[in-house]
Order: C-alpha cells, then sequence, then structure tokens
C-alpha cells in the first residue's frame, strides 16, 4: 500500500491540475485518491451510471461513446466524468479503455477532503472541461483515424521478426524527422520487470510533447513485445510481401480496428502483388506498402505512426486535370512528400497515376495518347445509354492502368464515384484500379455509369463530392492539400437560339458531321461543365481548418474537353506552384510549405 500511495503521489505531481503543489500537499492528496488499472477493453464508466466518482487519467487512454457512437478520446491528464460528477447526474456516455490504462479515482468525499488542501481543483478542471468543450462545434465532423500518442511496431501474429534493415531504417528515419520518441528493447529497462517499465514509461507519456513509437524488434523479449502492445494506442503490423501470410489471429487487445498492415519488399524495383492475401480476414484499418531501399517509405510510415501524414486530394475538372499533375511534379522536386492521394473524376485518374508512381512526362504521354491521338472522348454513340461511345476510352483506361488492384498501389489511393443506388457517395479503396477511376469520371449522360458486383449503379464522383476532402478525412488524420482549379472569366457564348435546328436537322448534322457555324453549346460541354457548379459551390463552403487549399490557374479559353491543351495547362500548374515553394523554407514541415506556397499564389491572383 506504501508503494501504491508513492506512486500515487509520483503521479499526481505529474498532472497539470496539481503542477506546482508541494510536497506535503501532495501527500495530503494522496491520502484521499485511489489508483485503478484498466486493461485494453474494459469499461471504466457505464453510460446512465451513477457519478459518485471523478477520474483523472494517469496513464493510457480511453474513447467517450454515447448510444455506441464514438465522439471523443481523452488522454493522459484529463478528466473523465466531469460533468455528471458536478452537477450530480447520471453518466451521459461509456468510457472505455482503449489501451492499458491506470486512473486515479475520487470519491464525492475524498474529492470535498483534497479539495480542502487545494482549493483550486475544481476551478482548474472546470478549465479543463471548459477548453475540451471550446473545441466542439455543433457541425463537429466524425473523428479522424488517428494513430494517437503511443503506436507500437512488430511483426504479425505468427509472423517472422522484423528484419534488421528495417528496424534500422525506422531508427535512421526517425532521427531525421525529430518529432518521434522511438525505443527498443535495448533502450528501454526490460529486464527490470513490469514495474519498471511502467515507472520508466510514465513520465514519456505524461511529457506527451512527442509522439511515441515502441519498436517489437528482433531482440525484443515476450515481456516487452506484451509491454508494447497493451500500451499502444494503434499497433502497425509488419509482414513480408511474397510470402505466405500466417493465419489471422483474434486480437483480445484492439477495442477498435486501429491496426495498420505494413508489407515490406526487398527494392523498389519489386512487383508489389499478393496484398490482398495478406488483407484477407484481418481487421486492418490501412495498408503500407514499405521497399527497403526506399528511404522516403520509412518516413511515410513514421509520418502515419505520428498523425503528420501529408494527404493531397484533388478535384474534377476534364481536361484541366493535367494541372494537378504539373502541381504534384512541383512538390516532388521540391521535396514535399505525398503520403495518401485520392481524387474525384479526372482528379481520381491522375492521383492513380501517381500512386502508381508513374513520372510525369509518363503521365501526359498516356494523357496525349488516351485523348488526343485515340480521341478516346470525343467518338459519338447513338445517344440510348450514352452520347459518347464508351469502349476505346474503356479500352485505353484498361491498357494505361492494367488489371492491378488498389491494393497493390505503392502509395495509399482512393476514388470517389457517385452512387445512385444508395444516393450516396462510393469510395473506391479496393479492387481494379482502371474501373475504379472509370466509375469516378462516369460524367451522367455523356459515358454509361459502371455497376458493382451487386449491381449498384456509379457514375462521376463530382456530382456529390467533386472535392473529396471529407473522404480524406475520414481516412486519416494530419494535414490535406486540396488541388482545384481556378478557373478564368465567366463562360459566355455568341450564338443564335433561332437558328438552332430541329429534329431532323439535328440528324443530318450528326450523321454528316455537320457545320460549326452554330456555336451553340452541345451535350458535352454542358454536361461536363454542370459537374463542376457544385464544385465551385462546395469550395465556398468548406471550413478548410488546418488543410490547405490550393487554386490551380489554367490554359486561356480551354474548356473541359479540350485535351490539346493538355501540355499547357501541366506547364502552367508546374510553374505556379514551382514558383511559389521556391519562397519557402525548404526545412519546414510540408504542410507548412505548402501552407505558404498556397498563399503566396493567392496573393499573386489578386495582385494580377
Amino acid at each position: 500500500m506504501t508503494v501504491d500511495k508513492t506512486r500515487i503521489k509520483t503521479m499526481l505531481a505529474g498532472l497539470p491540475v496539481f503542477d506546482g503543489l508541494e510536497a506535503e500537499t501532495l501527500d495530503e492528496i494522496a491520502r484521499g485518491v485511489s489508483l485503478q488499472h484498466v486493461p485494453t477493453g474494459e469499461t471504466l464508466i457505464e453510460q446512465d451510471s451513477r457519478a459518485d466518482t471523478l477520474y483523472l487519467v494517469a496513464s493510457g487512454r480511453f474513447r467517450v461513446a454515447r448510444d455506441g457512437q464514438a465522439i471523443a478520446t481523452v488522454g493522459v491528464g484529463e478528466p473523465l466524468g466531469e460533468l455528471a460528477f458536478f452537477s450530480g447526474g447520471r453518466r451521459t456516455a461509456r468510457v472505455t479503455a482503449l489501451r492499458e490504462s491506470e486512473v486515479l479515482g475520487l470519491t464525492r468525499e475524498g474529492f470535498d477532503a483534497v479539495a480542502q488542501h487545494h482549493p483550486g481543483l475544481p476551478q482548474a478542471i472546470l478549465a479543463t472541461v471548459a477548453a475540451r468543450l471550446a473545441a466542439v462545434t455543433a457541425k463537429a465532423p466524425a473523428l479522424s483515424p488517428m494513430a494517437g500518442l503511443v503506436v507500437s511496431i512488430g511483426p504479425v501474429a505468427g509472423g517472422d521478426p522484423l528484419p534488421e534493415p528495417l528496424v534500422e531504417g525506422l531508427l535512421r528515419s526517425a532521427d531525421e524527422l525529430g518529432h518521434l520518441n522511438i525505443h527498443t528493447a535495448e533502450t528501454a529497462p526490460v529486464s527490470a520487470g513490469a514495474d519498471a517499465l511502467a515507472e520508466w514509461f510514465a513520465p514519456l507519456e505524461r511529457a506527451g510533447e512527442r509522439h511515441i513509437l515502441l519498436v517489437r524488434d528482433p531482440q525484443a523479449t515476450p515481456d516487452w513485445a506484451h509491454f508494447a502492445e497493451t500500451r499502444s494506442d494503434s499497433r502497425f503490423r509488419v509482414g513480408r510481401l511474397g510470402a505466405t501470410p500466417p493465419a489471422p489471429q483474434p486480437d483480445t487487445l484492439v477495442v477498435e480496428p486501429r491496426d495498420h498492415l505494413v508489407l515490406w519488399r526487398p527494392t523498389a524495383a519489386t512487383p508489389i502483388s499478393g496484398t490482398v492475401d495478406w488483407l484477407s480476414g484481418r481487421d486492418i484499418e490501412m495498408h503500407h506498402h514499405l521497399a527497403l531501399d526506399a528511404p522516403g517509405d520509412f518516413a511515410r510510415i513514421l509520418r502515419f505512426a505520428s498523425d503528420r501524414a501529408l494527404g493531397v486530394v484533388l478535384a474534377g475538372g476534364g481536361a484541366f486535370g493535367t494541372a494537378h499533375v504539373g502541381a504534384l511534379q512541383a512538390m516532388s522536386e521540391a521535396g514535399v512528400p505525398v503520403d495518401y492521394i485520392g481524387g474525384t473524376s479526372v482528379g481520381a485518374a491522375m492521383a492513380a497515376a501517381i500512386a502508381r508512381a508513374l513520372p510525369a512526362e509518363e503521365i501526359m504521354r498516356r494523357c496525349n495518347e488516351i485523348f488526343v491521338t485515340s480521341r478516346a472522348m470525343n467518338r459519338l454513340n447513338v445517344p440510348l445509354y450514352s452520347v459518347l461511345d464508351h469502349r476505346i476510352f474503356d479500352t485505353q483506361l484498361a491498357k494505361h492502368f492494367g488489371e492491378g488492384l488498389i491494393e497493390d498501389l505503392a502509395l495509399p489511393f482512393f476514388a470517389v464515384s457517385s452512387n445512385l443506388s444508395r444516393n450516396d457517395i462510393h469510395v473506391h479503396r479496393f479492387g481494379q484500379l482502371w474501373k475504379a477511376v472509370r466509375s469516378s469520371g462516369s460524367i451522367p449522360a455523356l459515358l454509361p455509369p459502371m455497376l458493382t458486383d451487386e449491381g449498384e449503379v456509379l457514375i462521376d464522383g463530382g456530382l456529390l463530392e467533386n472535392v473529396p476532402l471529407e473522404t480524406m478525412r475520414r481516412l486519416k488524420s494530419g494535414a490535406n492539400v486540396v488541388f482545384d482549379f481556378r478557373l478564368g472569366s465567366t463562360w459566355r457564348v455568341e450564338a443564335d437560339y433561332d437558328a438552332l435546328p430541329g429534329r431532323l436537322g439535328a440528324l443530318r448534322g450528326f450523321l454528316l458531321k455537320g457545320s460549326r457555324k452554330n456555336r451553340y453549346p452541345r451535350i458535352p460541354s454542358i454536361l461536363s461543365r454542370s459537374m463542376i457548379i457544385n464544385s465551385r459551390r462546395e469550395a465556398g463552403r468548406m471550413d478548410m481548418g488546418r488543410d490547405i487549399l490550393v487554386q490551380l490557374p489554367t490554359a486561356p479559353r480551354a474548356n473541359f474537353l479540350d485535351w490539346t491543351k493538355g501540355q499547357q495547362n501541366y506547364e502552367i500548374g508546374h510553374r505556379t506552384l514551382a514558383t511559389a515553394l521556391s519562397e519557402t523554407d525548404p526545412g519546414a514541415a510540408p504542410d507548412a510549405r505548402m501552407r505558404e506556397a498556397a498563399r503566396r499564389m493567392a496573393e499573386d491572383d489578386l495582385a494580377g
């Protein structure tokens, strides 16, 4: 019991609400406080229960859920159950330990006794509550899938130990990034026992200044492996691409699916295949591919592990999409990484090409072949199922994206289409890549819709989410860069409405590729431009928060189906962002550099 009170006193001293108290006062307070260990997955507070105890989180992390819906996570130093405790009501939420945790408990009698020695305690707790409430709005989005403060990385259950080059790469990359506190079995007091490990770990967690990565390396003892697993907010589990995946095993340590799967291969030139076999039967939040000879892959994994992964969101916009490629090439040349990429319509196509690690010049060559040489979007059809003949377009997409799967892409990727069967967006994260791209770009009436295996009808994602920022936010935490287009002058057409032909004249013009003298807008132009009206309204309403909006200029007098100006749009996108990035600090964080570049571009646009 004496040891417990000593530990309690140490824990109290490390909590902000007791900061600055003298040792004698802490001794008095410790007498009225109990220490409770809460295993992973155990419920500390039941919804609608009596509020007879106030808790302070000494270590670990908790999920707060109301009626089964997660509404918050609470970490070290924060109170739990304080609102109902002070109001005398019943608990309004259920609180569950996300990992091995410890809480300090104060009964109502104990709280009154502690408050006599520390009159500022109620006010300090209420200040914490006020800060928490201030961060919540009526339109608060769903929680992003955060890795958390403490992350462990080790082999999948039943898999081989981590290879030495992988551990060395992680340690080297962590040193270069500088924002991670990384530990292995060699840097922790493993031989001293579980209590010593807990006491060693407590101040690291309480500090909360840097994310903590616990590596279960080849030398890890069972004690260290168990400690790393049970103290982690999320786990990155590692397997070797090409090996036979071990059978999935039930994981009693996981309250909610927050695992990431990392599949390593010897070199970046090693083809990626067989990812589906590793994912089968596993409840995985996200998977990653890592090449042992690619330092950028290690850095990307660590950014995901520390909630700093940089996402890139590409808006739809027809032939303007090559400006995306130019901007991404400028990012690459400036050393700004892309950790996750996704898009809608042409944005999905360009994102898919980037996720395949195709060079910019190769992407542009393929765009020219698809849209200019083969004229895939200029072949009219008898307008029963679509205005355009889709067969050439489908053939070209299948040729250039191949039969590959999204799961086997080197970079995490998603595409968005509109699901007419469910009246909702459809997020493509698995399956054939070319079909995902084709679904996302199925402009209504211009192209026939795509069908899922279940018979659901998919059309262009621009109908519901032309700028899929919210989708990216639901998939990852950390900052995102949004690329949209800054269109030129208002669309105006000089044409004679009275000169529009009737059905026979229109049929004659259709069959004979009739005169272009009447410049009245035609169906493809109207439909394609209609698709981004929502995008313009959506962009105006978006709350960017910590995300960055980059509006790319486009070629003058270009339209959405004018792929002959694809190279010009590429060069404008590249030149504009490259110039802005050249004026940023190359040593700054990637999101900071992109934010500064976006600011400079916006100022130049206003000045121009």
